[in-house]
């Protein structure tokens, strides 16, 4: 037993030894979009600007795990990242949608690759697109007279994913980015980034609620999003 957990200690010793740690904070500059909302088959689109408030709690930031492939005169590595966005829906929506946000997260769980030469590099990145929506609702359209919350509590901060805390696997994202590194020491370093991100819902988020006369009613929820990232952050390990 005692040689098993050494064997365990030293793989786990040797993975954190092997791979680096990136985390970042930032905000977002995002593009107008299409909000598409369906209310029991009645469809309409909005044109809206989110906004992302990067640091306004819950943080926007990415986490990002990277195992060096390749060192020469390029750095070659594989990365994985989440990317926690965050949208903030605040003008363009119909008069019965009173607030609606993603804050805990219009996540991104990324696979990267990335390259770097000296202090200079490029990363591409494929990934899934995770949402927590958050809306209040209120007014005949709905037939509510008070004004309902439809939300389920999720991680916050750090993400607890899955839809019985309240999120959706929704679709697909990629990202594009260049970054810079400045080495503190052997084993920290900081970097700044600034990247391309696009993400598109294939399937709508569909939340049920119950109005004043007691019907089930259903609401289908879709927005994709197209934003520059500009983040800063600090890197610990090789």
């Amino acid at each position: 037993m005692v040689r098993l957990y050494f064997i365990l200690f030293s793989l786990t010793f040797s993975l954190l030894q092997a791979i680096s740690i990136d985390i970042s904070l930032g905000d977002v500059i995002n593009f107008k979009q299409k909000l598409n909302v369906d209310i029991d088959s009645n469809a309409e689109s909005f044109s809206v600007r989110p906004k992302t408030h990067g640091f306004k709690s819950p943080q926007y930031y990415s986490l990002r795990l990277k195992n060096e492939l390749m060192r020469g005169q390029k750095s070659h590595y594989i990365e994985m990242e989440l990317i926690h966005h965050k949208l903030y829906l605040e003008d363009g929506l119909p008069d019965y949608i009173k607030e609606f946000e993603f804050t805990d997260g219009y996540n991104l769980l990324m696979g990267n690759y990335s390259v770097r030469s000296k202090n200079i590099g490029l990363r591409i990145g494929f990934g899934a697109l995770i949402v927590h929506p958050d809306i209040t609702i209120q007014g005949p359209e709905v037939n509510l007279e008070q004004p309902l919350r439809i939300y389920e509590k999720g991680g916050g901060l750090i993400p607890i994913f899955g839809e019985d805390n309240g999120y959706y696997l929704t679709g697909l994202a990629h990202q594009l980015g260049v970054f810079a590194t400045k080495k503190i020491n052997n084993k920290i370093s900081g970097h700044i980034e600034a990247k391309v991100l696009g993400a598109w819902m294939l399937d709508p988020v569909v939340t049920k609620y119950r109005d004043d006369a007691d019907n089930d009613r259903s609401l289908l929820i879709d927005i994709s999003n197209l934003s520059i990232h500009l983040l800063a952050g600090i890197s610990f390990g090789k």
